[in-house]
């Protein structure tokens, strides 16, 4: 890490109680949580109907 940050997107199956995707990435930006729910949408066979809870404990 050399002193630098890194921030981590987790998205989480909250029936499964999994991690169903995630992402790393040097900025907190739209791109990380967008390849983190990109991972979660691919790793669940592209489901319809999702329902997307976002919580921000800060």
């Amino acid at each position: 890490a050399q002193g630098k940050w890194h921030y981590l997107a987790v998205v989480m199956d909250l029936y499964a109680r999994r991690v169903v995707g995630w992402a790393l990435s040097n900025k907190p930006d739209a791109n990380l949580v967008i390849k983190a729910l990109d991972m979660a949408y691919e790793q669940r066979g592209r489901p319809q109907g999702l329902l997307f809870q976002s919580d921000s404990k800060s």
